[in-house]
């Protein structure tokens, strides 16, 4: 069991949320009017970055590290190298789904 449990369920939330977020992108992906390329960094980055902030979070709640979500991990704190690998996946994570979410809104507006 995970000691921190809220940051369980925020994990467990997250993967709910992401999932859903995905099949959505998958379904409007082949009506977006981008290039091939720009496509596929649209698909890849979307499942990444979703996937690395999941992991982020999952990992959060097991090693008790609370300095990416302070709310969801107050009275936590993990090891040096637990806190950093949570931020460096979660962050990764947030630029790629920001990168992906772009390029899905120049895509719709351009159609």
């Amino acid at each position: 069991m995970a000691p921190n449990k809220r940051m369980a369920l925020a994990g467990h939330l997250d993967a709910a949320q992401s999932g859903m977020a995905l099949m959505i992108f998958g379904l409007i992906l082949p009506m977006l009017s981008l290039s091939e390329e720009l496509s596929a960094v649209a698909y890849l980055s979307s499942i990444w970055g979703y996937y690395l902030i999941w992991v982020g979070i999952t990992i959060e709640s097991f090693t008790g590290a609370s300095k990416a979500q302070p709310m969801a991990g107050a009275g936590f704190s993990g090891s040096v190298l637990a806190e950093r690998t949570v931020y460096v996946l979660e962050a990764g994570g947030v630029v790629l789904s920001l990168i992906s979410g772009v390029q899905i809104i120049v895509g719709l507006t351009s159609v």
